[in-house]
């Protein structure tokens, strides 16, 4: 048997023909090329069209992938009389790029076609469906069809010989693959940042039309004329069933492939940042896998026997190997992974992919050649063959998309779809042995299907009781050592999403959002608040919202408070507004709330590009609340079409209000984005808002000198309570920064008009045919002071928006201006400085959260920060013997409690700080009274919040805070000190809130000191007998879920019970029982030094660099701060150092 993949049957013409056959083979890689770059810029476009839902981005594939198959078996049944199958393939792929570029332009028609349907279809999901495929298939399925006969046309030519099958199948589909890889990886990292979805396109629709001119003057042997096989009755009917089990298996694999991908992708968003560039690492990965395994299958033997084994095989293990890479240990290699090698860089990323799905990608293109070779019975009729089950493949594949990505996936679970993708295949396995193995040998199999069966359920059922526990797919990733909460008796807060996975996370006192494992927001008040304040007071009196992207709902909230009559709330994933009602303050989003009853509010689950894109609603106020630019799918919120579409979604006198998300910008894109802006809606405004700053736009034009007449802001401001009362707060600074004060509040305008449009003159105009956010949503930031300096150089005098205003008030106005801007720099450095100290570098950690101080001295967080970090060095230090002196350690303390104290001196609500300043007083200097203070502050903020306090309702108050009071007023000796009235008080309202029942042990036992304290022994003594029995209930449950004998986990717990019984019998007596370490002997509280900063006597650190310091510090506070022009080491991540490992422990 030959070899060559391309057997020549005219040896007198050998070399013509090699050459021949190559410029085609040649054209067959371009072809490969072109249907990739094509796909990847269709979804992109077809995307804008019809959204970018995982509905509607199946949808798309499914046309496209549908009409290959449709291809494929149309023209592969014609193979068989086709003598030039080359020369007619020729003609299709110059339809192909006929067809292709066209595309470009039917699909804007087809859009305008759906506009005009989509508010019929809405509500739908079914119908919503069928007509976004109708559609897409009017531009998309003509040359898909085309393109679906490139591979069988192939086949017909130059599969020659009945013994090269299996060689020649695996040339053609494997040289065909590397082609779509290329394609897939130039059309992904090149062309779309370089030229353009468009121009793409157009590239590839020329290299599909000369590739097919090339194949029309190419001149190839004819193919032999096909005659039909004489077979018996028997032999015919025996044909037919191998026939319809290859069928089946080929539908199976293909359900298992295209299922496999969909879980490969969305447990990719698990581990590693999703962005541009991981959807073409994903499919690049995908087909050099396939490549190889296809090139590899081509040394194999022709032999039929050995060919069913080897099938089976490769389907069976194909199922094992992907199942259990999803389901390995996550400690041991995806946490690992995460952890020490990482995953920010595209090497990384790569690495990563590759592990997950090389293999079986591999694995995969070995068996599609082999497959063929089994059900192929002639070699005229090899393209007949190669189409149908092409098509079958694809067809089990469209629908395996559709089963797990809208089924199985948010029905069931991510685990439970790989489970079933790896049944998948082994059946598909099994079912080859059994149907094609005429010696029955399947009986000698058993073995094979034992091992299956202990593999499958050695790996699913593995838990502590083995060498290593199992990934809990998602769980285990989600929470990476942290706690996600219950959201009901029966689920945990998290939410297996069809378009991503939704989780809470406890991080301390707070409770986090993350989608896809980004940070969404959290359960304290941020600056996302005041994006539904800044432009319902710039409006004036908006009556219909839309707010894009709920977030942890805080900015769609704020809405509501200015009387709004509706609000239409655009979320692309469902099941979110649950988790905000149990733990982010979402009452209002409940059906029976008061909220509900004055105002219409809708949920729409929907893509919000395509939304406003489509619908014929109009608003007052637009909302977009989508920042993460580096996140597929998100830059199409910030281009010029998007812009111009919802500008006809706005009333006369409507408001667009557009984060810019500074931390994710550098000073090009930031540029760009402003530009871009401002191209659509001229009068645009910017405002602070943190680093996500905000820009508005008008939609008519309006005299920007007359959007606010005198004590406007102020009037606007105090005629409704609600928002006067929401609105104390502040981004920095204390009670004097909060920005119900007018003026506070006017020095978040930034720029407009003439300056703004100078400010982002050079930017670059972003469109929907060029995605360059996404493409360069990582730069190296530099502390945001190169878009800070931009800003500075082109503010606007408030003057710009206000009239009759005062050169005081706009004096006022611009200092709070420039320490807005401050403040931004300011949190970059704090930022960087908890990296460093994440890492170790302790010294440069300081330096940094100290130049932080000195950019916004009033800046309370970073005091606070700073003075936690000296608390966390002194630990260290001290545990690793580094630090041994009391006179060192004295000073850490001293210089930390000055941080402190100067943080309740900027901001007197900071609840943290006031809880360190107790814990200082009492453990080291015992002053009581000094502690009690603090620790009332504590609960004063916590339990009943003042107004404007982020300290939200949706996480339990601070339950250590209130036994530790509660405690010294029940149990000090001190009778300046006890108030058992008080004590009693703050108990009950601490057993009000979910605690444990440790807590409640506690909680339980100092209520009756306060009983006892009152006299009231007998009602003591049975509140302590309460106490006594949940403690050992609390034991006795522990013992049980830990698996561990119940003496030994009472014994850790020993001395506690012990103190409660000395105390049972103190009670008995009418006797109290108090703590002698509870006396003062202090007057009154103390008031603590005022820090000095340039005065801190932090000696330097031992064992770190001092003078080789590159960042410019010695590791003395005292000794000069890092420069302002010092740059730190640079990263691909916000300009940010990030720490290598996640020190938080698993809970």
């Amino acid at each position: 048997m030959s070899t060559n993949p391309i057997p020549s049957t005219a040896a007198s013409s050998t070399s013509k023909l090699q050459s021949a056959e190559l410029i085609a083979l040649i054209c067959f890689v371009l072809s490969g090329f072109a249907a990739l770059v094509y796909e990847i810029s269709w979804i992109r476009k077809a995307s804008l069209v019809v959204g970018a839902t995982s509905y509607a981005v199946s949808t798309v594939l499914g046309v496209f992938f549908g009409g290959l198959a449709i291809g494929s078996y149309l023209f592969g049944k014609r193979t068989r009389q086709q003598r030039t199958p080359i020369r007619l393939y020729g003609k299709l792929e110059i339809g192909v790029g006929i067809l292709c570029i066209l595309s470009v332009f039917t699909l804007p028609l087809v859009e305008s076609l759906y506009s005009s349907l989509y508010d019929s279809i809405q509500g739908g999901l079914f119908v919503a469906l069928l007509i976004r495929a109708a559609l897409v298939s009017i531009c998309l399925l003509p040359p898909t069809i085309l393109m679906g006969a490139t591979l069988p046309l192939f086949c017909r030519q130059f599969i020659r010989h009945k013994n090269g099958v299996l060689n020649s199948i695996s040339w053609l589909y494997g040289l065909n693959t590397l082609g779509a890889a290329v394609g897939a990886a130039v059309c992904g990292f090149v062309l779309l940042p370089a030229i353009g979805v468009n121009a793409s396109i157009f590239l590839a629709g020329g290299i599909s039309i000369v590739a097919g001119g090339i194949m029309l003057v190419v001149k190839l042997p004819n193919t032999a004329a096909h005659v039909e096989e004489e077979q018996t009755p028997e032999e015919s009917e025996q044909t037919k069933d191998k026939s319809r089990a290859m069928g089946i298996v080929f539908a199976l694999s293909g359900f298992a492939a295209i299922g496999n991908e969909i879980i490969w992708t969305r447990f990719l968003t698990l581990i590693i940042e999703n962005n541009v560039y991981t959807y073409t690492l994903t499919l690049t990965v995908i087909l050099l896998g396939i490549v190889i395994g296809s090139l590899w299958a081509s040394m194999f033997t022709n032999d039929l026997r050995k060919s069913i084994f080897r099938f089976g095989i490769l389907q069976i293990v194909t199922g094992i190997v992907t199942f259990a890479i999803i389901m390995a240990p996550a400690e041991i290699v995806w946490i690992s992974f995460m952890e020490n090698i990482g995953t920010s860089n595209i090497s990384q990323q790569l690495m990563l992919i590759g592990l997950i799905m090389l293999i079986p990608s591999i694995l995969a293109g070995m068996a599609f050649p082999i497959g063929i070779r089994l059900a192929t019975s002639g070699v005229t009729s090899a393209g007949a063959i190669v189409g149908r089950l092409s098509a079958l493949n694809t067809f089990g594949g469209i629908i395996g998309s559709f089963v797990i990505g809208f089924l199985v996936l948010p029905k069931i679970g991510l685990e439970n779809a790989i489970s079933l993708t790896a049944v998948c295949n082994v059946l598909a396995g099994f079912l080859v042995w059994l149907k094609l193995d005429e010696s029955k040998l399947l009986q000698k199999r058993v073995g094979w299907i034992l091992l299956v069966a202990i593999a499958f359920v050695g790996i699913r059922l593995s838990s502590n009781s083995f060498l290593v526990e199992r990934t809990r797919v998602p769980f285990d990733m989600l929470t990476m050592g942290r706690t996600i909460p219950t959201l009901d008796e029966n689920n945990l807060a998290m939410v297996e999403g069809v378009n991503s996975f939704l989780a809470v996370v406890e991080n301390g006192d707070l409770f986090e959002l993350h989608i896809d494992k980004q940070w969404q927001g959290n359960s304290k008040r941020t600056q996302q608040f005041m994006a539904g304040h800044i432009p319902s007071i710039v409006h004036g009196n908006p009556k219909s919202v839309c707010v894009v992207g709920l977030g942890t709902g805080q900015t769609a909230k704020r809405f509501l408070m200015h009387e709004i009559e509706q609000l239409d709330l655009v979320e692309i994933e469902e099941g979110l507004d649950a988790l905000l009602i149990r733990f982010f303050n979402g009452e209002w989003l409940a059906e029976d709330s008061v909220e509900r009853q004055n105002t219409e509010i809708n949920l729409i689950t929907e893509d919000g590009r395509n939304y406003l894109a489509h619908t014929s609603a109009k608003y007052d106020i637009i909302s977009i609340e989508v920042g993460q630019v580096f996140r597929p799918g998100i830059a199409n919120f910030y281009t010029h079409e998007f812009y111009q579409q919802t500008r006809e979604r706005l009333n006369d006198d409507g408001v667009i209000s557009q984060f810019v998300p500074i931390e994710f910008l550098g000073l090009n894109e930031f540029r760009s984005v402003v530009r871009t802006f401002v191209q659509t809606y001229p009068n645009a405004q910017l405002w602070y808002n943190t680093s996500e700053l905000l820009l508005l736009g008008f939609n008519k034009d309006i005299n920007q000198a007359q959007v606010f007449k005198k004590d406007t802001i102020s009037n606007a401001l105090h005629r409704n309570d609600t928002v006067i009362k929401d609105l104390a707060y502040n981004h920095w600074g204390g009670k004097q920064h909060q920005l119900n004060n007018p003026t506070v509040f006017l020095s978040g305008f930034l720029a407009n008009g003439r300056d703004l449009r100078a400010m982002c003159a050079d930017g670059q105009l972003l469109v929907d045919d060029q995605p360059l956010l996404e493409y360069s949503s990582h730069p190296y930031l530099d502390f945001h002071r190169p878009v800070l300096n931009q800003i500075r150089d082109h503010v606007s005098k408030v003057d710009n928006i206000i009239d009759d205003i005062s050169p005081a008030l706009s004096a006022r106005c611009h200092v709070l201006r420039n320490h807005n801007l401050a403040q931004i720099e300011a949190v970059a450095y704090t930022d960087t400085a908890k990296a460093l100290f994440n890492i170790g570098h302790y010294d440069d950690a300081i330096a940094f959260m100290k130049h932080a101080i000195v950019i916004q001295p009033d800046y309370a967080t970073a005091h606070f920060d700073l003075a936690n970090m000296l608390q966390n060095i002194l630990r260290i230090k001290s545990e690793e013997g580094v630090i041994d002196n009391q006179a060192t350690m004295q000073r850490y303390t001293e210089d930390s409690k000055a941080l402190l104290f100067k943080t309740t001196q900027i901001n007197n609500n900071h609840w943290e700080a006031h809880k360190s300043l107790a814990n200082i007083n009492f453990y080291r200097d015992q002053e009581i009274l000094n502690a009690i203070d603090h620790l009332e502050n504590v609960i004063r903020i916590t339990v009943n919040p003042p107004l404007g306090e982020d300290y939200l309702s949706s996480h339990p108050d601070d339950i250590e805070s209130m036994l530790f009071l509660a405690t010294f007023m029940a149990m000090s000796p001190d009778p300046r000190v006890q108030d058992a009235r008080r004590a009693e008080e703050i108990v009950t309202a601490a057993l009000n809130n979910e605690i444990n029942a440790l807590q409640a042990t506690q909680l339980k036992s100092t209520l009756a000191a306060a009983r006892a304290l009152q006299g009231d022994f007998e009602d003591a003594k049975n509140i302590l007998i309460d106490s006594m029995s949940t403690l050992d209930n609390y034991v006795n449950q522990l013992a049980v879920y830990q698996n561990r004998n119940p003496d030994e986990v009472r014994q850790t717990y020993a001395d506690f019970r012990t103190e409660l019984d000395l105390r049972y019998q103190r009670y008995l007596g009418n006797k109290l029982y108090l703590n002698s370490s509870m006396v003062t002997t202090q007057a009154l509280p103390q008031n603590n030094t005022p820090l000095d900063l340039n005065n801190l006597n932090i000696p330097g650190l031992p064992g770190l660099p001092n003078e080789t310091n590159p960042l410019g510090t010695s590791g003395t506070l005292g000794q000069p701060i890092v420069p302002a022009d010092t740059e730190a080491p640079k990263t691909n991540n916000s300009g940010l150092i990030l720490p290598k490992k996640n020190n938080s422990p698993k809970q």
